[in-house]
């Protein structure tokens, strides 16, 4: 019993009741094993199709709230895991890894011990500062499907309320952190540059703003559209993941002073992460697969050809404004589907005239 808790990361405290399903002779030594492991006594049920029964209650807020928002039910809500928290980690990751390697490979040209001139990547300051956004934006995703502390399992706060304080949490946050991101920028080349702060608030901005959207209108969101919603709201972190590590790869490669028999390896990696940000920017941009498949070769190929020390920075503020773009598009689907005046309105602007 105490591996089962330990594998599902809970403590004896966390769980309030326990059910059993009876007419099988291993009850008596189930009810002994959770009485030495400290949990609540059993409730035995003897109706075989007791457990059934109860999985289909706990779902009932969305099939018995058919007609309601997500102002008005609640989702089940499961203990906050690191399971839980992976999505948070790689993103957060992602940015993390892009700042520091775009601060510690800046080149700084001093006379006389003064800072005259500095080489600096903005552009991949921009997407670290658009993956922080993201990451706030990921973290404000668990809200109405997680708890951190017990006593929030059976609160009664609706799913409607807990994604607009996520939400408008996370455009705050996200804000915040490219602000930080920018300063920090200043700070680790050793000299101010109002550049640094603005590319990282630019790049942004259109993901904190599409996430205040968000808060605005999801609370209207359907009850039967809610989880799709969360599936489609959901950052795409794998080719995020993707985009980071071949533009890390690019400029490693770029900034990296090496012996000429290294060439070769340097050259398979400038082409590696060519590639990579390619595929990344086709799975990004769409969601069909047939369509996926046939961009990513395609933009595959075409970045492996023209990228070089000129056009990376053009590719990664490619990316960046993709980023942008799917949060922007995100928001667009949140509005058609939480509010039908708006879906209307869109409909009839993108519908051509007969």
């Amino acid at each position: 019993m105490k591996q089962l808790l330990a594998e599902a990361d809970l403590e004896a405290a966390d769980i309030g009741a326990v059910v059993l399903r009876g007419g099988d002779p291993v009850i008596p030594d189930l009810e002994a094993g959770l009485t030495r492991s400290g949990l609540p006594g059993a409730v035995v049920l003897r109706e075989p199709h007791a457990i059934v029964r109860g999985a289909l209650r706990l779902t009932q807020p969305l099939s018995a709230a058919a007609g309601g928002t997500a102002e008005t039910m609640r989702l089940p809500r499961t203990r906050l895991t690191l399971a839980s928290l992976a999505r948070i980690a790689v993103l957060a990751a992602c940015s993390v890894a892009l700042f520091l390697q775009t601060v510690t490979s800046a080149y700084v040209s001093k006379i006389g011990g003064t800072i005259v001139w500095v080489l600096f990547q903005v552009e991949n300051l921009g997407l670290a500062a658009a993956l922080a956004a993201l990451t706030a934006w990921a973290a404000a995703q668990l809200a109405p499907t997680t708890w951190v502390l017990a006593k929030q399992a059976d609160d009664e706060v609706t799913t409607g309320t807990l994604l607009r304080r996520g939400f408008l949490g996370a455009a705050a946050l996200g804000l915040a952190i490219a602000g930080l991101w920018g300063l920090g920028a200043s700070i680790g080349v050793g000299k101010t540059d109002e550049t640094y702060l603005t590319v990282a608030l630019a790049a942004t901005a259109p993901i904190a703003l599409s996430a205040a959207v968000i808060a605005l209108v999801a609370p209207r969101i359907p009850a039967p559209s809610l989880l799709a919603w969360l599936h489609r709201a959901s950052p795409p972190v794998l080719p995020i993941a993707l985009a980071t590590v071949g533009v890390y790869a690019q400029w490693t490669v770029y900034t990296t002073r090496h012996l000429p028999y290294l060439n070769f390896a340097f050259g398979l990696l400038e082409i590696g992460g060519a590639a990579l940000l390619g595929v990344a920017t086709a799975l990004t941009a769409t969601r069909q697969p047939l369509l996926r498949i046939i961009a990513a070769v395609i933009l595959g190929v075409g970045y492996v050809l023209v990228a070089d020390v000129s056009t990376t920075g053009y590719l990664t503020i490619a990316y960046t404004v993709l980023l942008a773009w799917w949060a922007i598009t995100t928001a667009v689907a949140t509005m058609m589907t939480g509010s039908t005046g708006i879906s209307a309105w869109l409909t009839r602007m993108i519908t051509p005239p007969k």
